[in-house]
Parts: structure tokens; C-alpha cells; sequence
């Protein structure tokens, strides 16, 4: 999402409360009218008028300032949420079952969890958070990454950083469900070696 407004980026990672902070900051963001254009726009000629997907739903940074040029892209405030890639694993595949026309939906609809981990193999269903956000050494590529654990404290962090007063809702919530209870003793070491990467910058542990 990107505001050229208000001068912010919104780095939305899939299955990390992203449509709920999308949803809270549009207000801010556009105008009463621009925002009625944008609906009008959106659902009939399936257009974005005020650029905010210029880069896709869910771009990396790199995509970012290969549209933007990366002089354009460090004026603007950018921020993003990283989750637990345990939780993270599991929100992707309730998600999934309930969305017909995902890659993995039938996939899903006809395994449960563990095997459906199992079946992927060495192959990541969605990227991973560091490739998106992180540099190559490692090194944040964004002005603050909040935690999907902590999504209200640290939203309310990122509405003190642009100046505005929001609240999230929240779109696209699955059901709650303890992840620990549901992965086997495999799948922990398969989701581990699958974003090992995020495991690894971030600092996220199974227990």
C-alpha cells in the first residue's frame, strides 16, 4: 500500500493481519472522495486511481524501488509486521481451504495440516518475510518492522511515526488456534528449514 499522499509504504506480508491495517490507515490516506472514487474505480473498471498497488498486492522492497527508484522510496515513511513462521504456516493453510481459487486450495481441502506440510517438501508455499523486508546483510530495508504478536501496541507505534488516529479492525481472521497444538514433531523441523531465514532474523523459536 502506498500512500503518495501522506508519503508512507505499507509493505503488506501475506497472513500477517495486513487487510486490517490496510482497512484502518485508508481513511488517513485518501480523502472521503478519493476513497469513493477508489471504490467506484476498483469494483467497475478494476483500476487503482491513486497508485496505492502500483508495485502489486504484496511487494517486496526490492519491487518497491524498482518502481519507485530507491531515492523516492527512502523519502517515504515504509513499515511492514512479521509473524512467527509457525503461526504464520498454519494461518496460510486454514486460509487457504477457504479460498477456492488458491493454488493450494484443493491441496488443503484433502490433507491435514501435517500432511499437507509433508507435502510440500522443500518447497515454500509463500515467500519468505526476510526477502521481502530484510537487505541482503540482513539489515532492516524499512523504517520499522512491527510484530503481528504485538499488532495493536506496535500499529499504534506506526500511527504515532505518521501523525493519525487509527484502530484496527480486523479482516481475514481465522480462527484462533493455538499453533503449537497442532504441528507434529516433523512438520516443526519441515517449517523450520523452510524459513529458516525468517527463524534466523528475526529471532522466533517453536516453544
Amino acid at each position: 500500500m502506498i500512500s503518495f499522499r501522506r508519503k508512507f509504504i505499507f509493505i503488506h506480508i501475506g497472513k500477517n493481519g495486513g487487510k486490517s491495517v490496510e482497512k484502518a490507515l485508508r481513511p488517513f490516506s485518501l480523502t472521503r472522495t478519493q476513497r469513493f472514487i477508489k471504490y467506484i474505480d476498483t469494483r467497475t473498471f478494476k483500476r487503482d486511481p491513486y497508485r496505492e498497488r502500483l508495485a502489486g498486492s504484496h511487494p517486496s522492497v526490492a519491487d518497491l524501488k524498482a518502481v519507485l527508484g530507491e531515492d523516492v522510496f527512502n523519502e517515504f515513511y515504509s513499515f511492514c509486521f512479521v509473524r512467527n513462521p509457525w503461526s504464520r504456516m498454519l494461518s496460510f493453510y486454514s486460509f487457504t481451504k477457504l479460498r477456492p481459487k488458491s493454488e493450494f486450495h484443493t491441496d488443503a481441502m484433502s490433507m491435514n495440516f501435517n500432511d499437507f506440510i509433508e507435502y510440500l517438501g522443500e518447497n515454500r508455499p509463500m515467500a519468505s518475510q526476510s526477502s521481502l523486508v530484510l537487505e541482503a546483510d540482513g539489515k532492516p530495508a524499512v523504517s520499522f518492522i512491527g510484530r503481528f504478536e504485538n499488532l495493536d501496541s506496535n500499529f499504534q507505534t506506526v500511527c504515532s511515526a505518521l501523525g493519525c488516529n487509527a484502530t484496527l479492525p480486523h479482516k481475514n481472521k481465522t480462527k484462533p488456534k493455538d499453533f503449537r497444538s497442532v504441528y507434529s514433531s516433523n512438520s516443526v523441523d519441515s517449517v523450520a528449514r523452510l524459513f529458516a531465514d525468517d527463524v534466523r532474523n528475526f529471532g522466533y523459536i517453536f516453544e
